[in-house]
Order: structure tokens, then sequence, then C-alpha cells
């Protein structure tokens, strides 16, 4: 929900900032709904894939349980960094009341135990999102096709999609050929946490390989680099002869 937020921010639609039953909406101005200037020619939204876009806390694959959350009515019960890990269930996270202006942190936070009446656990019900999903690297992309700001998919293509691809390139400026703007994923898999070596020896192959960046090709371009996580291009400036680098 959030992220369709940024979507319709970006395309200067009307959003309501707040989920569930909408608590708060018509009395507290940071819930009322708004519409935003939105991006405007000659304004360009070209996002970057991050670590936040597709893990738990950004660093945490996800399990069915923490899927479930998403659309669910029950407030999560996790454990801890200190204290087993997000695969227990030993303590509740708690929720915040909407309606009040700053948040007040409701009941049901806290140890498992400090919840149990007659030896049964209960659990506060909260109001479900209908609209919440879990989103794939794929159905991230896809949303950027479904805006009315330009261009058509921000950089992503139907073949992005169809492979979980979430890399692209572009030229900024049509009379500065030797330019080049390049967006890169640079996280680890859904599926494999532990494969980022082999998933940036990909990911590192395409920057080279499609973008024009091997010495002899074509003249070296001035590129531009966006990416979720700054990378050290040292070697690869040294190994790959590279032209001008710089991240954003």
């Amino acid at each position: 929900m959030n992220f369709r937020w940024f979507i319709d921010v970006m395309d200067g639609k009307y959003i309501t900032p707040s989920s569930g039953t909408n608590a708060g909406a018509r009395r507290l101005i940071i819930r009322c709904p708004i519409r935003p200037l939105g991006l405007t020619r000659p304004f360009h939204g070209m996002p970057c894939f991050g670590n936040h876009d597709h893990f738990w806390t950004g660093s945490l694959l996800e399990t069915d349980y923490l899927r479930q959350s998403y659309t669910n009515n029950v407030i999560l019960l996790l454990g801890s960094k200190s204290r087993c890990g997000v695969n227990a269930r030993i303590e509740f996270m708690g929720t915040i009341d909407g309606s009040t202006p700053y948040g007040t942190i409701m009941r049901r936070l806290g140890l498992l135990t400090n919840f149990i009446v007659g030896g049964v656990p209960t659990r506060r019900q909260l109001s479900l999102i209908p609209t919440a999903t879990r989103l794939t690297t794929s159905n991230w992309m896809r949303e950027f096709f479904n805006t009315t700001s330009k261009p058509v998919g921000h950089g992503f293509s139907q073949a992005n999609i169809t492979n979980s691809f979430a890399c692209y390139s572009f030229e900024p400026k049509t009379n500065l050929p030797r330019s080049r703007s390049l967006c890169l994923d640079d996280t680890q898999t859904d599926q494999d946490y532990d494969a980022m070596d082999r998933r940036m020896g990909f990911r590192i192959n395409w920057l080279l390989c499609h973008n024009w960046t091997r010495a002899g090709s074509r003249p070296k371009p001035q590129i531009a680099l966006g990416a979720c996580a700054i990378l050290s291009w040292t070697a690869c400036r040294e190994n790959h002869q590279l032209g001008h680098l710089s991240t954003i």
C-alpha cells in the first residue's frame, strides 16, 4: 500500500495516507486525503530496486507467516535478534492507535506470557487491509506500468518483468550520446539470501557487456550509476578499463 501511495504521489493523484478503517482521516491533517503536485515534464521518475522493496525490514527473507501478516487481522508474534529471531513466537510486536495525533501505542505489546488467560494466549484483532499484498520483484516493476507519469514503465520493460531482472539503462539526453545512466539491482535474491556473490557477478557482467563499458568497442561513456547500496568499483575499473563512473 505504501508503494502504491508513492506511485500515486508521482502521478499527482489523491491518496489517503492511512489504512484499515482510516481512523482519524477526517480530523487529523496527517491522515487527511491529499493531492500532491506530482512529477511534470521535464522531470521523469526513474526508480532503483532496493533491499527494502522485497525483504522484511530490509534484511530478512520473508516467511509464510510474515506474508500472511500483510492481510490478516492478528498482531505479529515474533522473537528478536537477541531472543530466538523472527521465527520465534514469544513477543507481540504491538500496534498504534491511528485515531490519535501521535499514534499512541496500544496494548498487546511485549512477551506472550503476559497475555495468557486461562492457559490460552489472547490476541487483539486488527482491521483488515484487503488491498495489501506481497510484492515480488516482478510485481514491483509491473506497478510502474500502471501510472500516468512518464516514461511508460519508468525505465523497466516487459522483459524485466518476465525475467525478474530489475536493471536497466538509458541515455538521459539524446544530444549527449556518450552519457549513460544505469540503474542496478544489487540486492540478494528472494530464494537464496546467500547468493550475493553469484548474483553480483551476473549484474557486473550486465553492467560491462550491455552498456558499452569495455575499452575498444566504443568511446568510453560517462556513466552515472544508481543503486540501493554504494559499491566499490576500483577492481572493476582496473580489470575492465571502465570509463568515468560516478555513483548516485
